[in-house]
Order: structure tokens, then sequence, then C-alpha cells
């Protein structure tokens, strides 16, 4: 990374905070998303203004260059105390939107920290929490896109169709940027999509917001807000090693080099390289079902509506899923598997294969009956909350006990994929398969 590069995010980051602070000066009576002040407080006002100010202080001492390290370390100190003050508002209110606004303030407060990591000698422990706020904050991005989607779907522009297309393809997305960054796997192609998600969204979504109603001091805080994420996530990919899967196929090369004799399955492999590679694979399953539903969601509808039948009870629904999903994604997986890379797109993109004990490929039999295993809990959960719902009012009890029992399939197959250091759940145990780096 050159100081010229880092200079770049910096200064986005940094100017989106100061203009937060000047918003924050000039209309003090608002709610401030960095700095969430209880109401009831004396002075508010006066402590938000202050605030105001102690941001703008911190931005100018980091874009002043000699300062960096301090400027840094104050901006990350007071997002951090607004971090924590925003647990109030969500803990009084779990089911609204409370709690996607305190995680913006958890990723600029995790970018500030990183930054400062970046300009000064701190622990190495301390890049790693942020990096993980960081990871927390994206998946619960995700989260509160399938939550919430009939409100993110309003701040769609109405000139972009599919409004709910992008609404559930962005929180896939920021799911998948999440586990990414979290497990160092593609993190940095994730922390660069998310920089230019965040930018394009300033110009595409809030400019137009801003410019139809100037006068909004909430626009323009929903404006500043991407702004800094977008320079969050460039501070975080500069922050990111971008050679760190090579280097773990390196040491896992080694450990097999080492290696006498044996099947696959039972090839030596270092700690390291076993967690490594149990986050692997649930990053290619995450990679892979994104990539399925952005695929399979649009076509559905498009299929539904040339047809002309909107599945509305229970039931209709559940048979719609069968077809539009359930159907596709079998044989996505299916097909995958038992090709000659034994790999669906997910583990090709991480650099994984499956095989059997041996190593040789799966036949077609095989792959679908590991396929119907892992996807149990898949079906389990559809058949449950949709097949069973004969009064969509009423939460029956046989549908809490299918998905109970979904919950803990799901359960047993990570912990089985745990003990055996990432190369074996239960669906691999089942057909007698294994997967391994490549």
């Amino acid at each position: 990374m050159t100081q010229q590069t880092l200079r770049v995010e910096s200064a986005i980051f940094t100017v989106a905070i100061a203009a937060m602070g000047v918003l924050m000066i000039v209309r003090p009576d608002l709610p401030s998303v960095l700095v969430p002040l209880p109401a009831s407080l004396s002075g508010t006002s006066v402590l938000v203004v202050l605030s105001g100010i102690w941001f703008i202080a911190s931005a100018v001492a980091v874009l002043a260059g000699r300062r960096d390290g301090p400027g840094a370390l104050s901006m990350a100190g007071l997002l951090t105390l607004g971090s924590v003050l925003h647990i109030g508002p969500v803990l009084m209110n779990p089911g609204t939107p409370a709690w996607a606004i305190a995680f913006e303030t958890v990723v600029l407060a995790a970018a500030a920290w990183t930054l400062a990591g970046l300009l000064t000698r701190m622990p190495e422990r301390v890049g790693v929490a942020a990096r993980w706020a960081f990871s927390a904050s994206l998946i619960a991005f995700g989260l509160f896109h399938f939550l919430y989607h009939a409100y993110i779907e309003n701040a769609v522009p109405a000139w972009i169709p599919g409004h709910a297309f992008w609404t559930y393809g962005i929180g896939g997305a920021f799911i998948a940027a999440g586990l990414a960054v979290w497990t160092g796997i593609q993190a940095r192609l994730a922390a660069t999509l998310l920089t230019i998600m965040f930018g394009s969204w300033v110009f595409i979504v809030h400019t137009p917001r801003v410019a139809a109603s100037w006068s909004n001091a909430n626009e323009w805080s929903s404006l500043l807000i991407a702004l800094a994420c977008c320079g969050a996530s460039w501070i975080v990919r500069e922050s990111l090693a971008p050679r760190a899967l090579q280097l773990l196929r390196v040491e896992y090369m080694s450990d097999r080099s080492r290696q006498l004799g044996g099947a696959i399955g039972t090839a030596p492999i270092s700690n390291h390289v076993a967690s490594r590679l149990l986050l692997r694979r649930m990053a290619a399953y995450a990679v892979d079902m994104a990539l399925l539903f952005a695929v399979l969601a649009p076509t559905g509808w498009l299929i539904e509506r040339a047809l002309g039948f909107m599945p509305r009870t229970g039931p209709e629904i559940w048979r719609t899923l069968l077809v539009n999903f359930s159907v596709p994604v079998w044989l996505y997986f299916t097909i995958a598997d038992a090709s000659g890379r034994g790999a669906t797109f997910g583990k090709r993109w991480l650099r994984l294969r499956v095989s059997r004990q041996d190593g040789t490929s799966l036949s077609s039999s095989r792959a679908f009956g590991r396929t119907a295993a892992k996807l149990l809990p898949w079906e389990l959960t559809h058949f449950s909350a949709f097949a069973l719902a004969a009064d969509p009012k009423h939460f029956s009890v046989a549908q809490g006990v299918g998905l109970a029992a979904a919950s803990v399939i799901v359960l047993g197959y990570l912990a089985c994929a745990a003990f055996t250091r990432g190369r074996r759940s239960v669906h691999d145990f089942i057909a007698r398969t294994v997967v391994e780096p490549v």
C-alpha cells in the first residue's frame, strides 16, 4: 500500500465524518447517528455540538498528514462511544431498524480503528477486532435487507426496475462480503466491491434525494453516511493482505508433502489450515446460495407473471418454491459435484474440491445422495414454514417442531464439520466423500 493510496481513502472517510460534524453543529436538535445521546439528558444540544467539533478536529488532524495517528485514534474513540450508546435504543426497540443504524456507526468505528492501525503501531488484536466488527456489521446489513425488505424496496429509486431483486440481491451480497472479510477469503475483492457499491449509492440513491429535498438534514445525513462507508470499505481493503489465500495453500501443500500414504481423507493438516478450511466451506456454500438466489428469484418472478399465477396460501408458496428453487438447486449441486472438477462455482472460487475418499470423482448417484442429505434442513424449513401453514395467521405446533428440527440438524452438520477439522460433515459421511483444498 502506498501513502498516496492511503491518503485517498482516508480523505474520503474523514471528509465525510467532518461533514457529519458540521451537520451536528448546524442541527443539534436532530437525533445524531454517530453519537445518539438520550433526549432526556440535560444539555444534549451542547454535547452534540461538542461532538461535532471533536469530529471536525479529528478529521483535520488526519488530513494534515503529520498527526494522522492521534486524529484517527480520537475519531475512533468517539465513534466507539457512539456505538455503545446505540445499545439502549436497540434494546428498547428491537423490532425496528434502530439496530441497522447502530451497525452503521460500528462500521465507521471499525474503519477508524483500522486507519489508526495503518498509521501507528498498535497491537494486532485491535486490527483483528476491528475487522470482525466490520464483518459482523456487514452481515447485519444483509439480514436487515431480508427482514425489512419493504423498507429497503421503498429506498430504491423508482426508475430502477426490480426493487425486490435488488433488495434481496444486495442483502445476499452484504452477507457474502461479511463472510469474506471475516475469513480472509477473497476479502480484498469483497472490500473493493463494497467500496464501489457504497460509492455508487452516493450518486444513484442519495444525491438525487438531497437535490429533491435540499433542506432535509436527514437526507444529507444519509448521503454522508454512505460516503463515509465508501471510505471505510476502502480503508479496510488496504488493510487486507492480498496473498493470504496463497500463503494458506502453501502451508497446506507443505503438510501434504510430508504425507507417506493413505487416503486423502486422512492426510495430515495443521490446526490453522483446518480452521480456515471449515470457514472456506461455509463461504463457498454462501456464494453458491447467493448466486442461485440472484438467478432463480427474478426468473421465478418472471415465470409467475407470465403464467398469471401468484401464490398466496402457504401450500401454494411451498409448491412454487419446490419448482422454482428446490429442483434447480438440487440439479446444480448434483451436476457440479459429479463433474470432473468436483466443485460448484463457490468451491471453485475458493479452491475446494469434493471427491471420494480415494480421490476419485463422484458418480451422479453419489452426488445426488450427498445433495439430498446436505439440503435436508433447507427442504424441512420450507415444508414446515409453508406447507404446514394451513392458517397464515396462526403458527402451529407442527411448524415449530419442524423448524426446530431443521435448526438442530444444521447445528449437527456444523458440529460434525468442526469435529472433523472442516473436511467432512454428516452428508459427507453418508456419501463417503471428503472436501479438500485444491
